[in-house]
């Protein structure tokens, strides 16, 4: 949980550098990850 947390806040300040499409793709592969874990 501490490390998602992490990755979450990493987006969040970073916004500039990623497309908005490749950002949803990797917030839905990162939940899909968590909810098949």
């Amino acid at each position: 949980m501490v490390i998602l947390k992490m990755v979450f806040l990493f987006t969040i300040s970073l916004p500039e550098l990623y497309p908005v499409s490749v950002l949803q793709n990797f917030t839905s592969a990162l939940l899909t990850g968590c909810v098949t874990a």
